[in-house]
């Protein structure tokens, strides 16, 4: 311990890194609270996108053998990111990851909210060139 924020949470929301805050115009609270707001936004990304990170435990869902896991979950605790992945089988995208999303949960994967940007986008559509290369990642 020692290092976790003091944070309660209710049932799991997810609010977005805003690049617009803390805003001078704010009240000192209100610059305080967008700035721990975006800070967690921060930490949510690089936690859910690396899986490791100190204290966090990272844990897969390969029910087709361990090279193209479904899912793969960061987590400590009851708080969970779950990031899933739709696997291509034809082209350059045959055994490349062609779609992911990422949802955040608090509560073991009770209740679970999909992680957003600020245009409600959360999630990633890549295309393959022929090779298999990365030609565009979209968002929707």
């Amino acid at each position: 311990m020692g290092n976790e924020l003091p944070v309660t949470m209710a049932t799991p929301t997810y609010v977005p890194f805003d690049p617009a805050k803390p805003a001078i115009t704010q009240t000192r609270q209100a610059e305080i609270d967008a700035a721990r707001t975006n800070a967690l936004a921060m930490r949510d990304c690089f936690i859910a996108m690396l899986g490791l990170v100190s204290g966090w435990a990272l844990g897969t869902y390969s029910p087709n053998g361990p090279e193209k896991p479904v899912g793969v979950y960061p987590y400590r605790g009851a708080e969970w990111f779950w990031v899933v992945y739709t696997w291509g089988t034809t082209g350059g995208a045959t055994d490349n990851p062609t779609q992911i999303n990422v949802s955040y949960t608090n509560d073991s994967l009770s209740t679970t909210v999909i992680m957003p940007d600020l245009s409600g986008k959360s999630v990633a559509t890549i295309a393959h060139d022929a090779d298999g290369y990365v030609n565009s990642i979209t968002w929707s």
